[in-house]
């Protein structure tokens, strides 16, 4: 599964990825971006991880065939997951990734 994580912030996609390394040896990041610039249409993801400031900015447009989910600094944001809870982002990707082979 290729994982992308699109985050402005380096400081967190380091310790996003540094906290699903130790939790869960199966989830991996494959790719990371800071800015819709650094995508390219030809890299390939299964499931993004793509901060809330990003949404509806034509990423899912772009990635229509990848899953995608939201994390926000706000943990009342009903659209993504609240990005300090690092147990429920992994789980999500996790749901996400068991339901690619579904149409």
């Amino acid at each position: 599964m290729n994982l992308l994580l699109l985050d402005k912030n380096f400081d967190y996609c380091k310790t996003l990825m540094n906290s699903m390394s130790a939790l869960n040896d199966e989830v991996r990041i494959s790719f990371i971006a800071n800015s819709l610039n650094d995508l390219s249409y030809a890299y390939n993801a299964d499931v993004i991880l793509a901060d809330y400031s990003f949404y509806d900015t034509g990423i899912e447009v772009r990635f229509s065939n990848c899953k995608i989910i939201y994390l926000s600094d706000d943990p009342s944001n009903e659209l993504a997951i609240p990005k300090d809870n690092i147990d429920y982002i992994i789980k999500s990707i996790e749901r996400k990734s068991s339901n690619l082979s579904e149409p």
